[in-house]
This record gives structure tokens, C-alpha cells and sequence, in this order.
């Protein structure tokens, strides 16, 4: 009873417009999955942050740093001048600065909102252990004596036999 009410509403209320209202239950029905099943990414709200990423004691910009949206793939390195643009759908709260030589850092971010984040990183302190090179013979200096010792033996005028291949490359190229 009350659907036939709100046919009636809905018809008295459009008539007015010019326009004419029917029910029909296979669009509704269609209408209503499509309604379902797009409501996610209608409902997705993109997180979008730039900024710039320097050097915390020089202030300078890091180039090719990576920023990347923490368990996404969505990101990218900064370009020459340290600045980047990174946006997604998925469902993160934080990026992560990481290049070589500096500490990585993770950063929180608000859902839902473009926001501009500058990043000061930090020089990675690791040195690496103590190496001791020390000078030795030059490996080439070994094989060039072993050839001149064997030069009697593989003199190709007192073998009875021997055998080569040759490659032969041409290019010919042609201009008006």
C-alpha cells in the first residue's frame, strides 16, 4: 500500500517537470547492484602528499630518494631538487623516506587529504670495518712471462699443423 502511495507522490510531484514515473522492478533491481558494487570506489577518497626532501645538516635536496606509501607500492623517488608528489586510494597512514646513506624514515599521514610534508634525513653513521690492501704482483705480469717461457712451443712455424677462425665485419653506409 505504501509503495502505490509513493508511485502516486512520485508521479504528482515529476507530472509538474513534464516528466513521468514508472516502476520497474528489473532496473531498480539492476540499479541497486550497480549501486553496491561501485559504492567502494565511489566512496575512495584519494590521500595525495608532496613536499621536499633535504639533508638535515646541509640542508640540501636528496635526489632519488624513495617515497613510497607504507604495504603499497604507490610512490616514487624525488627528483633533482629533492621535491615529490605521491597520491593513492589504498589504505595507509604513513610513507617511508628511504635512500642510500640516510636513515630511513617513516612519516604518519592523514587519510583522505592532500597534504605537504618536508622531510629533513639524517646521515647514516655505519662505517664499515678497517680493509688492508696490500700491494702485490700484477696478475697480467704472471701470464706475460707464462707466454714468453711457452713461446718456443706454440711458435705456429714449427707446428706441422694449425687452425683459426676468422670474423670479417663490413659496413657500407650511404648518404644522399
Amino acid at each position: 500500500m505504501k509503495t502505490k502511495k509513493h508511485h502516486y507522490y512520485f508521479n504528482k510531484i515529476l507530472s509538474g517537470f513534464g516528466i513521468t514515473y514508472t516502476l520497474n522492478a528489473g532496473v531498480l533491481l539492476l540499479t541497486f547492484i550497480l549501486i553496491i558494487l561501485l559504492s567502494d570506489s565511489l566512496t575512495a577518497q584519494v590521500t595525495k602528499v608532496s613536499g621536499k626532501v633535504t639533508d638535515i645538516l646541509t640542508n640540501e635536496p636528496i635526489p632519488f630518494t624513495a617515497v613510497v606509501f607504507k604495504g603499497t607500492t604507490d610512490g616514487g623517488p624525488t627528483d633533482f631538487d629533492g621535491k615529490y608528489d605521491i597520491s593513492t586510494i589504498k589504505n595507509s597512514d604513513s610513507i617511508i623516506f628511504t635512500c642510500v646513506g640516510y636513515k630511513r624514515l617513516a612519516f604518519k599521514v592523514k587519510k583522505g587529504q592532500a597534504q605537504v610534508i618536508n622531510i629533513r634525513l639524517s646521515v647514516n653513521q655505519n662505517e664499515l670495518t678497517e680493509i688492508e690492501v696490500k700491494a702485490g704482483e700484477n696478475p697480467a705480469d704472471i701470464l706475460l712471462r707464462k707466454i714468453i717461457a711457452h713461446k718456443d712451443e706454440n711458435d705456429k712455424r714449427e707446428l706441422t699443423t694449425y687452425q683459426y677462425e676468422v670474423y670479417n665485419k663490413v659496413e657500407f653506409d650511404m648518404a644522399n
